[in-house]
This record gives C-alpha cells, sequence and structure tokens, in this order.
C-alpha cells in the first residue's frame, strides 16, 4: 500500500499515534481491487487544493494509484485559487486542505455551498486537523467527507468509492 507518510516530517509522523492507526485499520471497509473501483465510476474531473505543491504533486499520484479513473486533474494553492479555477474548470470534486493561506479550506467551502452554481460539487477537505471538532465543524459546513493526513491509497479509493455510490 502506497502511501505519503514518508514525506512527513517526523514531528508529524509521530503526532499519529499507533492506536489511532489501529482503529482507523480496523474501521475500514473490505478492499476492493483497482479494478474493481475503476469499472464502478466515470472519469472524474478533480480540483485540488492545497498550498503545498509537494502534496499535491503526491495527491495525484495516489489518486491514480488508487484506481480512480481520472479526467482531468487541476491545482490550486488556496481558497481564492480555486474560485478563480472554478469559473473555468469544472471537476466533479474537490479535494481541499483547512489550513492554507489567502482563503483556507473552510472558508472556501462557506463560499462554495453559499453559491447557487457550487452549492452541490462535493468537496472532500483533506487535513492533519483531524480532531472530532475539525471533522464535525467541515461536515455541517458542508463537506462529504473526511480524508486524514497520512492518507493511504485505500483512504482515497474508499472515498472515491462512496462518491461514485451517489
Amino acid at each position: 500500500m502506497a502511501s505519503w507518510k514518508a514525506a512527513l516530517t517526523l514531528a508529524e509522523a509521530a503526532s499519529f499515534s499507533a492506536t489511532d492507526r489501529k482503529s482507523r485499520q480496523a474501521l475500514k471497509p473490505e478492499s476492493r481491487s483497482a479494478d474493481q473501483l475503476v469499472t464502478d465510476q466515470r472519469n472524474m474531473n478533480i480540483l485540488i487544493v492545497d498550498d503545498s505543491m509537494a502534496l499535491r504533486k503526491i495527491l495525484q499520484r495516489v489518486i491514480r494509484n488508487a484506481g480512480v479513473t481520472v479526467g482531468q486533474i487541476q491545482e490550486a494553492a488556496d481558497g481564492q485559487l480555486a474560485l478563480q479555477c472554478l469559473e473555468q474548470f469544472k471537476p466533479d470534486v474537490i479535494l481541499s486542505d483547512i489550513n492554507m493561506p489567502n482563503m483556507d479550506g473552510l472558508e472556501l467551502l462557506k463560499k462554495l455551498k453559499g453559491s447557487e452554481t457550487l452549492k452541490n460539487l462535493p468537496v472532500i477537505m483533506i487535513s492533519t486537523e483531524a480532531s472530532r471538532e475539525r471533522v464535525m465543524e467541515s461536515i455541517e459546513l458542508g463537506a462529504c467527507n473526511f480524508i486524514r493526513k497520512p492518507f493511504s491509497e485505500d483512504d482515497i479509493r474508499e472515498k472515491f468509492g462512496l462518491l461514485a455510490k451517489k
């Protein structure tokens, strides 16, 4: 299972306890093969919003390795740039970090859900900030799901599989 954990600093990686990892693993549904996932969905146009260019590239690779059938992927370094991108690009889903300069992911989520044309666009939040309060805040603001960093191909496969079922 490929993961971007190696890209994390030791301090960030240490912040995720062994207990947390075990509980996440125990809650995961049975993994499906990449071939099964690909047949379940159409080409997905994806907007990735994260202030780290390295993480945007890693996320692209993990999405493809997870078996998601990708149409186009666009990137934005913050919420303001994401809104500008959405003037031209019509994604099927947005993956957004929470902590970013200029406009954070939660403010982006508020703007999207307040827009008549963008309010139904699925948004998956991706963040190291995975406290129950932060996850609930994201969901209450309209996020359809939440992925905790560090993430794996299985995490991505699971969330995109849930999108395909909607």
